[in-house]
């Protein structure tokens, strides 16, 4: 039997203002998952987008990243959610406007950790 290996990436810390997480190579992922905790009330769109790019012999192209979904106020937090395998490359984006705050809340207070598990 083959052994499986986790991985956990913590694309977006709830410390940091950023909002664009750097790639994560998951193309050698059989099950994947999406983990988003905030500390804060207010509501945001969180965007997970994938790329099929080579990306270690270049830089991955700006234009090659596609959604992947976008979840808009999970219900209840924090929140775990199944991602299909297939894509080479994902990352994430949080709308650093507030959905209930459109004067501007950032992605402060936010966490979002993808986990792989690869045989």
């Amino acid at each position: 039997m083959p052994n499986s290996f986790a991985q956990r990436f913590v694309a977006i810390g709830a410390s940091n203002s950023t909002t664009t997480s750097p790639p994560y190579w998951v193309g050698d992922a059989n099950t994947l998952s999406l983990s988003i905790q905030s500390s804060t009330g207010s509501t945001s769109r969180y965007t997970i987008q994938g790329s099929n790019d080579d990306g270690f012999g270049a830089p991955l192209d700006a234009a090659a990243w596609s959604l992947v979904t976008a979840i808009v106020d999970p219900v209840s937090m924090p929140a775990i959610f199944t991602i299909s395998a297939g894509a080479r490359w994902l990352r994430a984006w949080v709308d650093p406007v507030s959905i209930n705050d459109p004067a501007g809340s950032t992605a402060s207070g936010v966490t979002i950790i993808f986990a792989q598990n690869t045989l």
